[in-house]
Formats: C-alpha cells, structure tokens, sequence
C-alpha cells in the first residue's frame, strides 16, 4: 500500500501507525479499508481526518484522499 500523497516507499508502521514521511518526519496516520484517511505530524500540529459516507469501490485508499492530503498540507504550510 502507498502512502496518501504518491511515493516509491510503501508504508513503515511503527506503533500500530503507518509513518507518513510526505507528511513530515515524523507524522503518522493510518488509511481505512472504506477510503478514510487520517494524519498527524506533532512537529507542525498539522491533523488531519476524513471519512467517507460511502465505501470506495474496488476498497482501498479513495480516489479523493491524494487531492485533499495535498489542499490540506498546502494551506497548512502556507502554500
């Protein structure tokens, strides 16, 4: 499974958590089998969560987590 925002490294779990190096270094979250995405980087205070009324079909990360991890972590960065 690849990282919200694209990259060649798979997930490294540590602690139950996937790291989330796009993030930061030392950001973790974790995706849901029904497309939820979630993130925190306590370097920043950036967090993130997001869930998704319906399940992504075929499973997996939904078509809409790259687009809203990126919006997110521009505006937190100030773009």
């Amino acid at each position: 499974m690849l990282s919200p925002v694209r990259e060649a490294r798979p997930y490294r779990f540590a602690l139950g958590f996937a790291r989330q190096p796009a993030v930061g270094p030392e950001a973790f979250g974790h995706s849901g089998a029904a497309g939820a995405q979630s993130f925190a980087d306590p370097v920043t205070g950036i967090a993130f969560g997001y869930t998704r009324r319906r399940y992504a079909f075929p499973g997996g990360a939904a078509p809409e987590n790259e687009r809203l991890t990126a919006a997110v972590l521009g505006v937190a960065r100030g773009l």
